[in-house]
């Protein structure tokens, strides 16, 4: 199917039926950009691929672009350009994909735990490859050393930190104050006990800051009872030879006594015939203490 024509004046109608306040920013680039912006210094670029001429380059060339940039036109997070056919239906599919770019700036926001604007992305893994999300990316941000992990939210649920929810809800216990520094205390994220909240991070070799916790009763781990040590099986080499088995130290020990005594005679044979002279000390020293 061949490309569609489209002038300049029919591109900003069908940007205008999305959402008034656009502004031209002119050619850039060799063809004509549009801005809108949505708050947080962030708006929708979109890159129409009309040259100078007015209407738009033919095919081969760029198709139409919309994503989610800054003022200056630099990507924001994820770089989550979508490319718009330019093929009969595109008004269509580029009022659908300015919803789309619409809804996920939208959750765009604050931080909740450092107030820095959080940058969108999308997800790459197998089991929600494809959905939209948005996280913050703030290596400074509390939400490292309370929950271990950045401030993230799935694009279409509640803009709020799950996991401060989550402790909101389970527990109605005033928090306690940490053993080792005095701080207060916040939940575990697995939610077997309390960490303290200047606990810091992993820097590769150590923790920075307070390391104090406090597991629940129900949750500490119980020291296992150590196992006897057992003391290795004698394995004679002649399969015909019964093998002679210990068993634990605290219970006593019984030995097979013929089976010994024919490993020993094995071991005193093997070391007489080496030529070394130690070897063959050691197997008079063995011969004696068997008399």
């Amino acid at each position: 199917m061949a490309i569609a024509t489209f002038n300049i004046a029919e591109f900003q109608q069908v940007l205008n039926a999305h959402a008034h306040g656009w502004t031209h920013l002119g050619i850039i680039q060799n063809e004509h950009c549009f801005y809108l912006p949505q708050g947080h210094g962030l708006g929708l670029l979109v890159r129409s691929s009309i040259g100078e001429s007015g209407v738009n380059d033919g095919a081969g060339l760029d198709s139409i672009r919309a994503y989610i940039a800054t003022s200056d036109g630099q990507f924001w997070g994820g770089k989550t350009v979508r490319w718009i056919d330019r093929r009969n239906g595109w008004e269509r599919r580029l009022g659908d994909t300015l919803s789309k770019l619409t809804e996920q700036l939208q959750y765009c926001r604050p931080c909740p735990h450092c107030s820095e604007v959080v940058k969108p992305f999308t997800s790459k893994k197998e089991q929600s490859k494809g959905k939209q999300f948005v996280k913050c990316c703030n290596d400074a941000c509390p939400s490292q050393r309370l929950h271990g992990r950045a401030f993230f939210v799935w694009v279409g649920s509640p803009f709020q930190c799950a996991l401060c929810a989550e402790q909101r809800t389970t527990t109605t216990e005033p928090a306690p104050a940490c053993p080792v520094c005095n701080a207060p205390m916040v939940r575990m994220a697995r939610g077997t006990g309390w960490k303290c909240s200047k606990s810091g991070r992993w820097d590769g070799k150590a923790w920075s800051g307070c390391g104090g916790t406090i597991f629940d009763k129900d949750n500490k781990k119980e020291k296992k009872p150590e196992r006897p040590t057992m003391q290795p099986s004698l394995l004679p080499r002649d399969p015909g030879t019964p093998v002679a088995t210990l068993t634990p130290p605290l219970e006593g020990f019984t030995v097979n006594r013929q089976g010994l005594l024919s490993e020993l005679r094995r071991i005193i044979a093997h070391l007489e015939d080496s030529c070394s002279e130690d070897d063959n000390n050691t197997a008079t020293e063995l011969r004696r203490l068997l008399r």
